[in-house]
């Protein structure tokens, strides 16, 4: 498969930092030495590879970040919001009643996950369903998944643009995922995407069906939305 080559550039995703983070991050990474700069806000360096992540600080003097990688890039994403997470805690407790709990497979939430190397993309999907037939899952030396999932569903941030939300999906569905669910909190959607198939979108008072991956498995859209 074949991946953009990186260029050293301003991280395109993420949130700003100060200069008062760069002054914590570390100099030296698994990967070797590394020089920080700021435009902006945006930060100004790599490529950074996966085993460097684990060394990276969780709270900066701005907040508590994640990281994610894009083709080498370090993407600093800020904790999720409160109905961020809401809906993520409900997708997630769905699915365990009625996948995890009958031995049909095994749910993740926020778990690294390695789409691929050289440049490195691993990412952090809100939620990631595992069928039985997938275990025992492969990790990385870092202790991240490289298996592909079955389902992969993200909650869209009210930073996250259109154009960045499709280049994510298209990874994913490029990896292996079978199918990538897209949560618009704002509209109150859930958009289905698929290898080879249009796009299907889903409203506040739809069903949404996973029978598919997971036998007897539905969401209500009115349950997850609510307030």
């Amino acid at each position: 498969m074949a991946v953009t080559a990186y260029q050293p550039n301003v991280t395109s995703t993420g949130r700003l930092l100060t200069i008062a983070d760069v002054a914590v991050l570390p100099s030296d990474l698994p990967s070797g030495p590394m020089k920080y700069e700021l435009d902006n806000g945006r930060l100004v360096s790599g490529p950074f590879k996966i085993a460097d992540i684990s060394v990276m600080p969780r709270d900066l003097p701005s907040g508590a970040v994640d990281y994610e990688l894009d083709n080498g890039r370090l993407v600093v994403m800020s904790p999720p919001v409160n109905r961020h997470s809401a809906l993520q805690t409900r997708l997630n407790g769905e699915l365990y009643v009625q996948a995890d709990c009958r031995g049909l497979g095994e749910t993740r939430v926020e778990a690294g996950l390695i789409l691929w190397r050289n440049p490195d993309r691993l990412v952090g999907p809100d939620l990631a369903f595992f069928s039985k037939n997938l275990f025992p899952l492969r990790e990385s030396s870092e202790g991240y998944i490289e298996t592909m999932p079955d389902l992969v569903f993200e909650v869209r941030s009210k930073n996250d643009t259109l154009s960045e939300i499709q280049q994510k999906v298209t990874d994913y569905l490029n990896a292996g995922v079978k199918q990538v669910f897209i949560v618009d909190p704002a509209a109150n959607t859930v958009a289905q995407h698929r290898v080879g198939a249009p796009v299907t979108m889903f409203g506040e008072h739809d069903i949404l069906h996973l029978d598919d991956v997971i036998p007897g498995c539905s969401l209500s859209l009115a349950e997850l939305f609510r307030l």
